[in-house]
């Protein structure tokens, strides 16, 4: 298939995972805020930063206030990483896919972008948040089920697999650096909260009943941390992800290189002590994964998009 074509799919998948999970992303922090003691407030500065959006909403000058920094996030034109702009990101990519892509996953994303068009700007105010970030998630599940079920298993299908996964490994990151702020306050939160705080990020990624099912003990913070990056079989863990885009990468042609990232990826963090991350180094040591993950991206675009702009790439 065309280099350009590869490209608008590997983007479909990476911003709908993206609009999916930046909801997820703030239903987890608004939710965290919630069990914080009284004594204690949540920077939602800190969601601006742990999102990778801090830099637009500073030169917009708004105040880092929660109704800010949730429409910012939700629905804000000028923020490249607003769920609104990366649903219409998807949309626009798409439109130039039917004759890979069945319609009907145009047509579901179309209906999603007018739904947030009208939607995501009233999702400032806590009242309608979660009401209209959960039909966002809903909303995109269904199109990577309409994807999944519908498409034939040929690069195309790949390339969608391959952005959907390492999107999703990011966000799962980003959700973990997000815990990593509030885990600074740990000794004034107390156990409990702490406790409580874990739940919502595992929650965040619908993630609870998996992990109570594959740990089955006590819940703790290194428990939830090492589920959520190491597990392999559950579809949103930072190592499943990797895997899963590997796997990917290997039925497309030229992958050496692609896949020789990846696995350096996970050799990184098969490396981690996830003891010491949960008490010492946690927000550098996701930082550092993010990094990975941002080679591996720039591997893509490097052997597959950008020499080959003109010239079909021949299918595996």
């Amino acid at each position: 298939m065309l280099s350009s074509l590869a490209n608008r799919a590997y983007w479909v998948a990476r911003y709908l995972e993206r609009a999916e999970n930046t909801a997820r992303l703030i239903q987890a922090y608004t939710n965290l805020s919630l069990d914080l003691p009284s004594d204690l407030k949540s920077d939602w500065a800190n969601l601006i930063e742990v999102s990778g959006t801090g830099d637009e909403f500073r030169k917009l000058d708004y105040k880092p206030l929660e109704k800010n920094a949730v429409r910012f996030l939700c629905a804000e034109k000028k923020c490249p990483g607003s769920i609104l702009n990366s649903i219409k990101s998807a949309r626009e990519n798409l439109r130039t896919l039917r004759e890979v892509v069945p319609k009907e996953a145009f047509e579901t994303v179309n209906e999603l972008y007018l739904f947030a068009n009208e939607k995501l700007d009233k999702a400032g105010l806590r009242k309608n948040r979660f009401a209209i970030l959960n039909e966002v998630i809903e909303r995109c599940q269904l199109v990577t089920g309409l994807l999944a079920g519908t498409m034939n298993q040929t690069a195309a299908y790949q390339f969608i697999r391959l952005g959907r996964n390492l999107e999703r490994g990011d966000m799962t990151t980003r959700i973990l650096d997000m815990g990593s702020d509030l885990l600074s306050q740990e000794e004034q939160m107390g156990a409990e909260n702490v406790i409580s705080m874990w739940v919502n990020v595992l929650r965040s990624l619908s993630a609870y009943q998996a992990y109570r099912l594959s740990v089955q003990s006590r819940l703790t913070p290194v428990r939830v941390l090492y589920f959520l990056l190491a597990d392999k079989d559950f579809p949103r863990t930072l190592t499943h992800c990797l895997l899963e885009a590997q796997t990917c990468a290997e039925k497309l042609p030229r992958s050496e290189q692609v896949t020789q990232s990846i696995q350096h990826a996970l050799d990184v963090l098969n490396s981690m002590s996830l003891r010491g991350l949960v008490r010492e180094t946690l927000h550098a040591d996701i930082d550092r994964l993010q990094l990975e993950l941002l080679k591996i991206n720039d591997q893509i675009a490097t052997i597959w998009f950008e020499p080959h702009d003109e010239q079909p790439a021949k299918t595996g």
